[in-house]
């Protein structure tokens, strides 16, 4: 498992936060771990620093711009090395034992002087290995820095919980060059292809927890061509949006006294004219009232694709860059540019971002990786050191993006599972069958081992029930390369899908008994490979489910319902089940039409649990007639008798929970 640990250095000094410029004669204070607070200066005049940044940003000469690149570092490196706690924190993060990931330095800067310098582009100061390389760039002492504000709020409880919707904020006004928004919306179309269905194949009132669920790229994606302030804050208002990516130029605000930045926007009045707008502006229309009135909305995270939304310009007035005031406003993650970002820069940030957050993966390695990427693919640019990230981190960050990851790899299988389904339905007409299965079960098995990695993560954290959630879910996508194999009639692989199926449903019940579907579905797949059904987990099941039929969630308790469905008719199966519960078969169609009570003949519980209820009319049941048949003491006659009742159940089941 990868561990990162964290490094936070706070520079602060007296006085407010603007109105005062960086000075040689001005001291700071830095704190950092348990150390002593350090005093230090910044050995450059802010007029100079100012020259610097407007080389950096100016300059038509790629290679004049590298060189005042390498001054700048040099800068930053010489603050860093001057905060001795500072550089004994990051050694003993490098020597820990326990890493062998990242380390993530979170930069607490509250004047806005400080703010000013690129502390992104600093090389590491000597005595640190990977000493003179840039600080987070290089993979000898891998670093990813963020920074936040002292008043930044932490992400909402359970955001995790969210289904990814994005708004793309595009604005070219007259006198600017087009943006390059195809090349975005390309990016974004792969990065979320893994949740996307055909158009054809989604219905209108899909539903996930009584909200839109999107399944199309235009139900997951909202695009403002030519957005203004006020389109930005309708469709704030109107969508519940996780994600906000604004492609615009950034834009030197008009009426202020010294030179702050803003996005150049349309015009509200007029489409046709400029309007630069700033980022306490920007944040009213983000974190807007909703449709209903009494709630804000509340996007997870803000990437400005801009030119200048992470410089902080003047500091004599209060206030900072767009990026900053994002960030306090309510904004959990906002990543910008500090200086001109190329349109291909832009592109390639588009596509790492969000490819690789929406899987869940950890933000600071993205950071990391990004950088890297820019490094590599925009060379002779300072892409990489242009990039700025604003990050809350809160007590349970790591856990929670380990419960999205799990939460998006879900999704990405149900998706997945959704195209076999549809395949599988043809599978009599198509000869070509394999063919076209092929492709999806090559995703089936990406996904199996991204669970089998979640379960090896859980357990290093001690989190039984993910770990257990992680091992269900790959004896699922087992259980459904077992389906495929058996359309496809090759007996062997599946009946050896079937017993992997099992192996890991069984991992997954020892890691936590508290999901019922977990040993619900250990004790189904006895029936295929035995003909017979278990019973002591049986009741343990039975007991787990009716505890989530009293929880008020809709949801958990329609999966309750499927749960307790499919255990009475597995009860048809065993005599002593049979005797305890004679009227297994009522009880079993009790519960199924209670999750159509509940969700609807639409709602996935609802055709989830019908399509497994087809499995046992159409597989599971003559498997295990042809598994008793094979036993010394069952004739053909008898196990067919035998099993005669959990037939006739199962096809009751597929007609309740389907739409007349």
């Amino acid at each position: 498992m990868d561990t990162t640990l964290q490094v936070k250095l706070e520079l602060v000094r007296p006085g407010p936060a603007h109105n005062q410029l960086l000075s040689p004669l001005t001291d700071y204070v830095a704190l950092c771990g348990a150390a002593s607070p350090n005093t230090f200066s910044v050995p450059i005049e802010h007029r100079e620093l100012l020259r610097q940044l407007r080389a950096l940003t100016g300059d038509s000469d790629p290679e004049r711009r590298r060189a005042q690149l390498d001054q700048t570092a040099q800068l930053g490196e010489g603050i860093f090395a001057s905060i001795d706690a500072f550089k004994t924190e990051l050694g003993a993060a490098g020597r820990a034992p326990d890493r062998d990931g990242i380390i993530h330095l979170r930069l607490v800067v509250t004047p806005s002087e400080l703010a000013i310098i690129p502390f992104e582009a600093a090389n590491l100061p000597q005595g640190l290995p990977g000493e003179k390389l840039p600080l987070a760039l290089q993979a000898v002492l891998p670093v990813t820095i963020t920074r936040e504000t002292r008043d930044c709020q932490p992400p909402p409880k359970d955001w995790w919980k969210r289904r990814p919707r994005i708004l793309v904020v595009a604005a070219s006004p007259p006198g600017l060059a087009p943006v390059p928004i195809r090349a975005h919306l390309l990016a974004l179309r792969r990065a979320l292809e893994p949740w996307l269905r055909a158009p054809d194949t989604v219905t209108k009132t899909a539903r996930d927890g009584g909200s839109f669920v999107p399944h199309t790229f235009a139900e997951a994606v909202t695009v403002l061509p030519a957005a203004s302030l006020r389109a930005v804050r309708e469709a704030c208002a109107a969508g519940a949006y996780t994600h906000v990516h604004i492609l615009a130029h950034g834009l030197p605000l008009p009426g202020t006294h010294d030179e702050r930045f803003g996005i150049a926007l349309h015009s509200d009045s007029r489409a046709h004219e400029l309007a630069v707008v700033s980022g306490r502006d920007l944040v009213l229309a983000l974190r807007t009232h909703n449709a209903e009135g009494c709630q804000f909305s509340a996007p997870l995270h803000v990437t400005l694709a801009s030119c200048d939304s992470g410089n902080v310009g003047g500091v004599v007035a209060p206030g900072a860059s767009i990026a900053h005031e994002l960030h306090s406003g309510g904004i959990p993650w906002v990543v910008a540019s500090q200086f001109p970002l190329s349109f291909a820069g832009s592109a390639v940030m588009a596509e790492v971002l969000y490819q690789r957050l929406l899987r869940g993966d950890d933000p600071r390695c993205v950071l990391h990786d990004l950088r890297q990427r820019l490094s590599t693919e925009c060379s002779g640019t300072n892409d990489w050191a242009a990039l700025v990230a604003y990050a809350a981190i809160g007590d349970d960050f790591e856990q929670d993006w380990a419960r999205f990851a799990s939460k998006q790899n879900h999704r990405a299988i149900d998706t997945a599972f959704f195209a076999l389904d549809a395949v599988l339905d043809t599978a009599g007409k198509n000869p070509k069958i394999g063919d076209i299965l092929k492709p999806i079960q090559d995703r089936i098995a990406l996904y199996t081992q991204r669970f089998q990695s979640a379960a090896e993560r859980s357990s290093a954290r001690g989190d039984e029930d993910m770990r257990s959630e992680a091992f269900g879910m790959m004896a699922s996508n087992c259980k459904r390369s077992a389906q495929v194999f058996h359309a496809l009639k090759d007996s062997a692989k599946e009946q050896a899908a079937l017993k992997q199926a099992r192996t890991h449903y069984r991992d997954a019940l020892e890691a936590s008994i508290r999901n019922h579907w977990v040993v619900g579905q250990y004790l189904a797949l006895f029936l295929p490979l035995e003909g017979t059904v278990p019973t002591g987990w049986w009741h343990v099941a039975r007991a787990s489910a009716e505890v989530d039929l009293k929880k008020s969630d809709a949801i958990t308790a329609a999966w309750a319902h499927g749960s307790l469905a499919e255990l009475y008719l597995l009860a048809l199966a065993s005599d002593d089940l049979l005797a305890a519960f004679p009227d297994a078969d009522k009880r079993a169609l009790d519960h199924a039409r209670r999750i159509v009570e509940i969700r609807g003949f639409e709602a996935f519980e609802a055709t989830s649990t019908r399509r497994q209820f087809r499995r046992y009319a159409d597989w599971w049941i003559p498997a295990a007639v042809d598994a008793l048949r094979a036993r010394a003491d069952t004739t053909g006659p008898q196990a067919k008798a035998k099993l005669a009742p959990l037939e006739k159940t199962a096809k009751a089941l597929v007609a309740a929970l389907s739409p007349s």
